[in-house]
């Protein structure tokens, strides 16, 4: 009866770890969608800089987590 909980609660365990894996990997594939759209935006306007931007926008929240980005 004990082994048959053991085994039971293993495989929920395995089935949960799966789910957030898959959930997790979908994040990621979803940023490198979205790193490829900003390199490929089109640059003909000398002040667009959109994967610059990016960057800083993500630099000052990892600096800064607590700090709300309103529109830029």
């Amino acid at each position: 009866m004990e082994i048959g909980r053991g085994i039971y609660e293993s495989k929920a365990i395995q089935e949960r770890d799966n789910a957030e894996i898959r959930e997790l990997l979908q994040v990621i594939l979803r940023s490198q969608d979205d790193m490829k759209a900003l390199l490929n935006m089109d640059h003909r306007d000398a002040e667009s800089r959109p994967v610059e931007e990016m960057m800083g926008i993500l630099q000052t929240v990892s600096v800064c987590p607590l700090l709300k980005l309103t529109g830029t």
